[in-house]
């Protein structure tokens, strides 16, 4: 959220379910009660948002397209191991890859 200029990112894409007072240096929110999203099946999701998965949650999905996110991709995001899909496109991130990513073995879809 702080690496990618989360204050600026798009509320109408209503991903702000979540208490953005949480995100501080000294708190660490649980992204999974961010804001309830539903997979579809195929790499296709009825919202944007962070999925995670029901039993064991674990974010398996980061859907942000076009949420005016910008700034360089941190190296956490290398802690998701059972990241499948990280969707970011049409947004302002620069920088290079981290190289964490391609640890992600699980990793089917990157869309930036």
């Amino acid at each position: 959220y702080s690496a990618l200029n989360g204050p600026r990112w798009d509320p109408t894409h209503n991903f702000f379910g979540w208490d953005t007072t949480l995100l501080t240096t000294t708190t660490n929110a649980d992204e999974c009660t961010w804001h309830v999203r539903t997979y579809k099946g195929e790499g296709r999701y009825d919202d944007s948002g962070v999925f995670c998965d029901a039993i064991t949650n674990e974010v398996y999905a980061i859907v942000l397209p076009g949420s005016q996110l910008s700034g360089s991709l941190p190296t956490e995001l290398g802690l998701l191991t059972n990241l499948q899909d990280l969707l970011l496109h049409d947004n302002a991130i620069s920088g290079t890859l981290p190289r964490q990513l391609g640890g992600l073995s699980l990793m089917k879809r990157l869309f930036l």
